[in-house]
């Protein structure tokens, strides 16, 4: 089990700086043996900051708190509670392969057959699954807990940020922010996120858990400052045996059981 979550629009300042805060913290619950964090400006310029560290210390590293003072159009975070590959800082999250950069929440039910399809010599099932992308457009043959949430520099036109919801909780929310300007929040769990933005005073207009089997691209228009989401339903190859989680958000085992008030979170 990990912890994906992110923003697309929020920018920059105290509230942006409190977000990315308060949704790393809260994730902890989900994953603690590393920690990282990705930012892409509206000029292209991409930045990445992981450390094999809890995400309660990750906030407090002084990379970490120099990352989210820049200005940030779009943000990926991640926290891994490690299932394949050791606890290592080439094994934290986000990976960047060919323009791509992302984060992965779930487990490779099938890591022979992705292996054989990328021909690489990875030592964990996340790098397999992003170097597909970057360079097939697609994750193969994979199958189990395919969550993703990754942007792509060589996209024309393409959206700002794309999520895969596969087998795995995800959840994300408009808010409004000022001067008629939206954004997007997403997190792993949707409690996370309510909370996350309660911290950063940030309103929420609407929230829900995304549809498994859903693909959704967020496109950011800086000037307008509004968000655009596209949905479509994911066409994946069916896997040659049941899946192991094949269950809707509320009976999901992966719902972690950590703090959910706000105040105990934040305390962490």
């Amino acid at each position: 089990m990990c912890g994906i979550f992110g923003q697309v629009g929020v920018a920059r300042g105290f509230k942006y700086r409190t977000l990315m805060s308060a949704l790393t913290v809260l994730n902890q619950s989900r994953g603690q043996d590393s920690t990282g964090m990705a930012t892409l400006s509206s000029n292209g310029q991409a930045r990445t900051f992981k450390r094999v560290v809890k995400p309660s210390r990750f906030i407090g590293l002084k990379k970490y708190k120099n990352l989210v003072r820049r200005q940030s159009d779009v943000t990926i975070g991640h926290t891994r509670a490690a299932s394949v590959g050791g606890v290592t800082k080439g094994n934290a999250h986000p990976f960047t392969f060919d323009g791509v950069t992302g984060v992965h929440n779930g487990t490779v039910s099938n890591l022979q057959e992705l292996t054989t399809h990328t021909g690489q010599e990875f030592t964990s099932d996340s790098q397999h699954l992003l170097y597909s992308v970057a360079n097939t457009g697609g994750v193969g043959p994979a199958a189990g807990g395919l969550n993703l949430a990754y942007w792509d520099t060589n996209w024309d036109n393409g959206p700002s940020l794309r999520l895969h919801r596969y087998n795995r909780p995800l959840a994300m929310a408009y808010v409004d922010m000022e001067d008629d300007r939206e954004a997007v929040v997403f997190s792993s769990e949707l409690r996370h996120l309510r909370a996350a933005c309660a911290i950063a005073e940030l309103d929420i207009m609407s929230a829900w858990g995304i549809e498994n089997f859903t693909q959704v691209d967020l496109f950011y228009d800086a000037k307008r400052g509004t968000v655009e989401i596209d949905e479509v339903e994911l066409a994946l190859p069916e896997p040659k045996w049941p899946d192991y989680m094949m269950l809707d958000e509320d009976e999901d085992p992966e719902i972690s059981g950590g703090p959910s008030d706000i105040e105990v979170a934040w305390g962490v």
